[in-house]
């Protein structure tokens, strides 16, 4: 006993190192977080969410096809293609373990009058189709299952309005940036006096780092701000992209390895996939009847099949972006990646009313 009266068995002797960490461990998630990322995979089991990448993958295919445009795994013929053949726009290019998407970049025909309307196009169709997927893995990666379809298009379609702002906003902050730099390099161009001119442009380069910056992280900000307003539960267009620069700046080593743990899970799903479209390519090619006679019925075939693969594809994709937003706000802000938002059911029945007596005094 001590000197105040404390015994061996009052003071706590401490932890042992494997108990004492073990102990206050659920499971192998809370060692290493990224290992969510795995329950994303859960969508590629879910044929509506599949279904509403590929119904935004048809409509793509039909304006590409409109205006004249061509993307990577939508490639429009012209519009003198029968109907029966319309599935022929997607001409992706096969290849076992690789190639089921496409590496060749975008082209878009026209002026700015088409390019415009493009963006706009792209913009309305693939807003919803990104948020709808982009939740379901974000809900996955906080062990809450996969929401409903219906449940989830409501919440997109209430917030579309504001989803639209988030890469407008980010476009007009960029276009004001681009404008003061102009603005700001005039004085360079109307002086004669080279040492003058020396110094402007010394002004105009420091001043493109933020720009740059800006540029640079709206392909990181837009994608996450999409993810922000389709998972919080007061979005914000300007507070959702400045999550996705938060995330960039702040944290871009937890960043670059969320990424490379979400490229080699759809790399390994592209192999298995791509062994899948050549099985499937190689029965359709042995079996007798008209896909043997009929070339273009056979070429339709294919090519179906490799649009059902890019669907996948681009929704595991889409759900891995709303895992890895959990993940880093988990990292930037402290967050729990559990404390996922999800709208407050209402009752199915209305509480019964009271009688004419309770109401008396």
């Amino acid at each position: 006993m001590s000197d105040d009266g404390l015994t061996d068995k009052d003071v706590h002797a401490g932890y042992e190192f494997e108990g004492g960490m073990f102990s206050r461990v659920r499971s192998w998630v809370d060692l290493f977080p990224c290992v969510r990322l795995f329950r994303v995979l859960r969508l590629l089991a879910s044929p509506v969410y599949i279904s509403c990448t590929l119904l935004a993958l048809i409509l793509t295919a039909i304006a590409c096809n409109l205006l004249g445009t061509s993307i990577p795994f939508l490639m429009p013929t012209s519009l003198s293609s029968p109907p029966l053949s319309a599935i022929q726009w997607w001409r992706l290019p096969g290849g076992f373990g690789h190639s089921v998407l496409p590496t060749e970049p975008a082209s878009i025909k026209g002026g700015w009058t088409e390019r415009i309307l493009f963006f706009v196009g792209m913009l309305l169709i693939w807003t919803p189709a990104f948020q709808l997927a982009a939740r379901a893995g974000a809900s996955l990666t906080a062990d809450r299952g996969l929401p409903k379809i219906g449940q989830s298009i409501r919440i997109a379609a209430r917030r579309l309005g504001y989803s639209y702002l988030v890469p407008i906003t980010m476009m007009l902050a960029i276009g004001a940036a681009l404008l003061a730099l102009v603005l700001l390099s005039m004085p360079g161009f109307a002086a004669s006096v080279p040492p003058f001119r020396t110094v402007v442009g010394w002004i105009v380069g420091a001043g493109a780092i933020p720009v740059g910056l800006m540029i640079f992280g709206a392909s990181i900000a837009i994608p996450f701000g999409y993810v922000a307003m389709i998972c919080e539960k007061d979005p914000d267009p300007i507070d959702s992209l400045s999550r996705g620069f938060e995330y960039l700046f702040r944290r871009p080593l937890q960043l670059a390895g969320y990424t490379m743990l979400s490229t080699l899970i759809v790399s390994a799903i592209l192999w298995i996939y791509g062994g899948v479209f050549e099985s499937a390519k190689t029965a359709l090619l042995v079996t007798p009847g008209s896909l043997q006679n009929d070339g273009a019925f056979r070429l339709a075939t294919l090519q179906s099949i490799r649009c059902f693969v890019t669907a996948w594809l681009l929704t595991l994709a889409f759900g891995l972006m709303g895992g890895m937003y959990l993940l880093l706000r988990r990292d930037a802000g402290g967050q729990d990646i559990e404390d996922f938002w999800e709208p407050v059911p209402s009752p199915k029945t209305s509480l019964p009313e009271l009688p004419p007596q309770a109401y008396e005094p």
